[in-house]
């Protein structure tokens, strides 16, 4: 079932990667967030950055780790996920799909609708941007609007001094958000029970 209209940044769905894309590329179904607002004039489409339950072999600045509470349902049930900024992609509503748990006892599947937390969406967008190279344009702009949590991740930690105004020696290498707080509010999808 594909999406009807344009989520809210910070929306979880499942993107079909399967057609269209050819390896290295990302090419399969995963669950994405969504990152870009609606934007006028460009109907049916969303950019979004996939995640892993796969911790990176080698961490980089465009990966971000997020503690989901509660997981999301087989097989990405790991409360533990890695955002994959570099694989940014600009796609189709058509290759988008509602998060859903299986089919109940009656037939009928719950569509859930997780939604990440203000800070780490913040901090997938600071990953974003190295990703995509515009971290030295932006350093500055970005470290003003940001959270005192989401300063504290390490896409910031070796930011040059002059460009993080009061900043400490070291900003550390915490994760956007602690493992006692959850990233995502999980709430059914009103309207939504059957599948």
């Amino acid at each position: 079932m594909q999406i009807n209209y344009h989520r809210n940044p910070g929306d979880i769905l499942i993107c079909d990667y399967n057609t269209g894309f050819i390896v290295p590329e990302m090419v399969k179904r995963r669950p994405v967030v969504v990152i870009s607002p609606r934007l006028r004039r460009r109907n049916g489409l969303c950019t979004v950055v996939p995640l892993s339950t796969t911790q990176p072999d080698s961490e980089e600045r465009y990966h971000c780790r997020i503690i989901l509470s509660p997981a999301l349902p087989a097989p990405w049930d790991s409360t533990v996920v890695w955002v994959k900024a570099d694989m940014l992609a600009t796609v189709s509503f058509k290759r988008l799909d509602l998060i859903r748990d299986p089919k109940n006892f009656e037939g009928k599947r719950k569509y859930l609708r997780p939604v990440l937390d203000s800070d780490s969406l913040q901090a997938i967008r600071a990953c974003v941007l190295f990703a995509i190279g515009m971290n030295p344009l932006t350093n500055q702009g970005i470290y003003k609007i940001l959270s005192p949590r989401c300063r504290r991740h390490r896409a910031f930690k070796t930011l040059p001094r002059a460009a993080v105004p009061g900043a400490k020696a070291s900003l550390g290498t915490a994760s956007p958000l602690s493992p006692q707080r959850s990233a995502i509010s999980n709430r059914p999808l009103p309207g939504a029970a059957e599948g």
